[in-house]
């Protein structure tokens, strides 16, 4: 999934879910789920 376009081609065709994570200092963890809307058939 790429939201902006601007990135390479997809991993994975077709995906409408992207996973992020991130770790920080002192052991801070994030994690974010993206999907992607107003594709057709969904």
């Amino acid at each position: 999934m790429q939201p902006r376009g601007t990135a390479d081609k997809p991993q994975v065709t077709g995906a409408r879910l992207a996973l992020q994570h991130n770790l920080g200092l002192g052991g801070a963890c994030v994690v974010t789920l993206y999907e992607k809307v107003g594709q057709t058939g969904r």
